[in-house]
């Protein structure tokens, strides 16, 4: 016996034509699928018991029901595939950033030590943070909190 047989067969007897596809589209996804091919086993069941197996076009009608329910459970992985890649890349991207602060962040305390302890190339690295700035700035990316001390800033 089928998983979902008992089920079916009630509700395909059910007044409302809908019945079946309304119960199901309770189910998850992948479910559904299971339950559509069950679905089309037994109207071909019931379609061989009745005799009337000759009918003119029937066999075209489930393949093409089948095919239906192919390109359903096709199109469902395929938009779980390109969420899960999504959500792959959107965590990649998060880690991206947190490296890029983190780098940023040594590299703002490396050059504010450097600026703080006043050695020879102090002017020469000042002339290279004002053309920083003026490139931050000119791009939209200047935030004042990180240069506050920096008097040129």
């Amino acid at each position: 016996m089928m998983q979902y047989e008992e089920k079916l067969l009630e509700l395909m007897f059910d007044t409302d034509p809908q019945a079946v596809v309304k119960w199901i589209k309770t189910h998850p996804v992948l479910d559904q699928v299971d339950i559509y091919r069950e679905y089309i086993v037994l109207l071909k069941r019931r379609l061989a018991q009745s005799g009337n197996t000759g009918k003119a076009g029937q066999e075209e009608l489930y393949a093409a029901f089948e095919k239906q329910v192919d390109d359903y459970q096709e199109t469902y992985l395929h938009a779980a595939v390109v969420q899960l890649e999504c959500d792959l890349a959107s965590e990649r991207y998060g880690k991206a950033l947190d490296a890029f602060d983190d780098a940023y962040t040594k590299f703002m305390n490396s050059i504010r030590s450097a600026v703080e302890a006043n050695g020879p190339n102090v002017e020469s690295l000042k002339a290279t943070l004002r053309n920083i700035i003026a490139e931050q700035k000119k791009k939209g990316h200047y935030d004042p909190e990180d240069w506050y001390w920096l008097d040129e800033a």
